[in-house]
């Protein structure tokens, strides 16, 4: 068979294989990257079975072709990993993921370093392999998988800020992970023994360079798509180029880190972008884009969890004992990240607090992927390591990714049952049945005034209304049910419905042309992170969160103060001097910067009137 055919017939058969997947994982109730792996296991034993022994018929080809392509790292690297990383990016919302900067780089950096140090220093203690070849292993599972996680988050309705972190660390800590395993890899192929300053400037060296050229080239990007804006193909092409040029541009020119100059890309593109390209098209770019990250996302891993019953092929009890070592140490390590770093952020102020019972989820939650797989493959094709260090490596990370994956995964739903995450409190229990109260009426309403404009058969519309009466009245006899809620729960239901009318009025306004689209983007933020406040916080997290936002900053007051000021020169004696008049009056009025908000405008024209200043 020609080698077209033979990737063609293969990757087309495992993408047909993946349009089936998701709404058997949603009917089995387990993870999508779950039932990916036991796939693409199954695929693998198949070929092993059966291809080559001279069958015939499409799924005997079929099984030929997997068998005859070659599923190389370089492959998976160059052509899935940039589309993968890029769309990871461009969901994240930018602005959001500064607003927490501190904690996503510490979560995602300092853990990638804890995990790495903590596995390898643990499997140094039980093999000879030696340190470095441990730590690239440390390195390899120090990535991290959570998207089951942030999808039952989301389900849970937890707050917005959690997910954004628990996405920025799992975003930022691919491109650390990477940009550490290259120079473990490095230094293991070179045999060198760097000290520990040459390698921190390396690591940095790798980083900063991949931050600066993801950069420029996002930024030439958003340049050149103003010429051919309301192109949508054409701007939708050249994000598609910028996550593989990026990443090109950084391995084999800049030498930098690929990795880190794909999400810096996306995530200019992701914040600049969205002024600079069509809003119409940026819809469109969103749903391609998701398009393209699911198909990466599924072909990654279904190609390298078919190579898995090969790499396990000769595992003994030893390797059983060392896979538990490394579940033992990477566990311990996100622990202490969990329960030891999120607290002094939180007690800092740099971070939300987050519940032992959210934590415990992340803990059993941290499952590892397709990068890791990925990483571990290439350590094997890389002829410069030696052949016992592969196979050690191989098979670690290969039993580590299937056990976070078959263990944590498939009973992760449990364990959120056990902690009571899956039900609501009495408050919570509340806000759901008035806003679904609301909504019914509303829509009821709407159902019975298009129904009598245009003049619509009165049996059909009655049975209709009568359907949402039904639920609505349901939704009043659980009310009443409810237990006694005391004043501050009331006023927390009464700010949640608040924020969230103010967040559907800028969205009407958005529509109506009224604010524009960064105006609009900047105030729904700013409703999410203060619906987050008020739900953890209640009446408090409100006042806490919106005081600071209302007030006027220095630079706004100073104009205000000295334009008072000088205006207060002009009602003293003429024989006065206008300098020093106009000096004083405006250190009088520096004195109220830091005053109340609501009496800071009066104190300052108080302050700047000349009885006042006679009076001093």
């Amino acid at each position: 068979m020609h080698v077209i055919v033979i990737y063609v017939l293969a990757v087309s058969g495992l993408l047909a294989l993946v349009s089936l997947l998701p709404p058997l994982a949603a009917r089995l109730r387990v993870p999508y990257t779950v039932l990916l792996a036991a796939v693409g296991v199954a695929l693998g034993l198949a070929i092993q079975t059966f291809a080559g022994q001279g069958g015939t018929g499409p799924f005997h080809d079929f099984l030929n072709s997997l068998a005859e392509m070659d599923i190389s790292s370089e492959v998976l690297i160059y052509v899935f990993l940039p589309v993968l990383l890029f769309e990871t990016a461009l969901a994240v919302d930018v602005r959001r993921l500064f607003d927490d900067v501190w904690p996503i780089l510490l979560m995602a950096v300092v853990a990638v370093f804890v995990c790495t140090f903590a596995v390898g220093y643990a499997l140094n203690l039980f093999t000879s392999m030696g340190l470095i070849a441990c730590l690239l292993l440390g390195a390899i599972v120090a990535t991290t998988d959570p998207a089951a996680v942030v999808s039952i988050f989301r389900d849970l309705g937890a707050p917005r800020r959690l997910t954004m972190l628990v996405e920025g660390e799992s975003l930022l800590n691919d491109a650390a992970a990477i940009a550490l395993f290259t120079l473990l890899l490095g230094m293991l192929t070179r045999n060198a023994h760097g000290g520990a300053t040459e390698a921190a400037m390396e690591f940095l060296r790798d980083f900063a360079g991949g931050v600066a050229t993801g950069y420029v080239c996002g930024r030439v990007v958003c340049m050149i798509v103003e010429p051919v804006r309301d192109q949508p193909m054409a701007e939708i092409t050249l994000t598609v180029a910028l996550a593989y040029l990026s990443y090109v541009l950084a391995e084999h020119y800049v030498g930098a880190s690929g990795v880190v100059a794909v999400v810096t890309a996306a995530l200019v593109v992701g914040s600049v972008g969205r002024t600079r390209i069509s809003p119409a098209t940026w819809g469109a770019l969103e749903h391609v884009w998701k398009q393209l990250g699911f198909w990466a996302n599924s072909l990654i891993f279904l190609m390298t969890a078919l190579l898995v019953p090969r790499l396990l092929g000769g595992i003994g009890w030893s390797d059983v004992g060392l896979v538990l070592v490394v579940v033992g140490a990477a566990t311990v390590a996100r622990a202490l990240v969990l329960f030891g770093l999120l607290p002094l952020l939180s007690g800092a102020g740099l971070a939300q607090r987050v519940s032992h019972a959210y934590k415990t989820v992340m803990l059993w939650g941290g499952l590892r992927g397709a990068v890791s797989l990925t990483l571990a493959l290439a350590v094997t094709e890389n002829g410069r390591v030696p052949d016992r260090v592969q196979g050690f490596v191989a098979v670690l990370v290969t039993g580590f990714v299937f056990y976070t994956l078959f263990i944590n995964g498939t009973t992760l739903r449990a364990v959120i049952n056990l902690l009571g995450l899956n039900k609501l409190s009495p408050v919570e229990h509340a806000m759901r049945n008035r806003a679904l109260a609301l909504s019914l009426t509303g829509v009821r309403e709407r159902v019975e005034g298009l129904a009598h404009r245009y003049e619509v058969d009165e049996q059909a519309v009655g049975s209709i209304v009568s359907q949402y009466s039904d639920r609505l009245d349901a939704i009043v006899r659980e009310r009443s049910t409810e237990a006694p809620l005391n004043n501050e729960d009331r006023v927390t239901i009464g700010l949640v419905i608040l924020v969230n009318r103010e967040e559907e009025l800028y969205y009407e306004h958005f529509r109506e042309g009224i604010l524009s689209r960064g105006v609009a983007e900047l105030l729904n933020r700013r409703t999410g992170r203060l619906l987050d406040a008020v739900k953890t916080q209640g009446r408090a997290g409100y006042r806490a969160f919106e005081e600071p936002f209302i007030s006027f900053t220095p630079w706004m007051r100073a104009p205000a103060c000295c334009t008072a000021g000088w205006a207060s020169t002009r009602r003293w004696p003429a024989g006065s001097p206008s300098g020093s008049r106009f000096f004083w009056a405006c250190a009088r009025c520096s004195a109220s910067f830091w005053s109340s908000s609501t009496t800071r405008s009066a104190k300052c024209w108080a302050l700047t009137s000349p009885a006042s200043w006679k009076a001093s």
